[in-house]
């Protein structure tokens, strides 16, 4: 099995997933936190306690979020440290399942303007600089980090990247 830093080395440091998640309304009953309100940046993140099934995503999934933005709102520049050996084993999938166009919705990562689907999950290496910004009301995006340390959520996430193809035992893109 690869490591996320190889399968990063092999696919990109963002690339998509033939995965879709609509545009829902929260979902209270998962909720177990709440966070940034009335913070600088002027963005909303829930924390749920699983993922969604409308998500899509199987597996060992941790922190499942929604961030809801405002007008205006954004994420600072920054990088994600995943501590206690966790970046040999995590994925992490963003989900922007409804403003995907740069002029609505800004996301960059490694300096560089991304252009999403919409409702389409796309894995992003955390350890790049990435940040965000908001020029509508009530955009939304959706965050998990998908653990691929045991055999059938490996084979799963493989198995769910567009356009890969297999090649002996390595994984390539067509």
């Amino acid at each position: 099995m690869l490591t996320p830093g190889e399968i990063y080395n092999l696919f990109g440091d963002v690339f998509a997933l033939n995965l879709y998640a609509p545009e829902e309304p929260l979902i209270e009953s998962l909720v177990t936190e709440k966070r940034y309100v009335d913070s600088m940046g002027n963005k909303t993140v829930y924390k749920y306690s699983t993922a969604p099934e409308s998500w899509n995503l199987k597996g060992k999934i941790s922190k499942p979020i929604r961030v809801e933005h405002q007008l205006g709102s954004f994420f600072a520049p920054h990088k994600d440290h995943i501590g206690d050996g966790a970046n040999e084993r995590l994925i992490r999938l963003n989900c922007h399942p409804d403003y995907t166009h740069p002029e609505d919705c800004t996301y960059i990562i490694d300096g560089k303007i991304q252009h999403w689907r919409k409702g389409q999950w796309m894995v992003m290496n955390p350890n790049k600089t990435h940040y965000s910004m908001c020029f509508v009301d009530k955009a939304v995006h959706y965050v998990a980090d998908l653990n691929i340390s045991d055999k059938d959520t490996y084979e799963w996430f493989m198995n769910s990247i567009e356009h890969r193809t297999k090649v002996g035992d390595r994984q390539g893109t067509k």
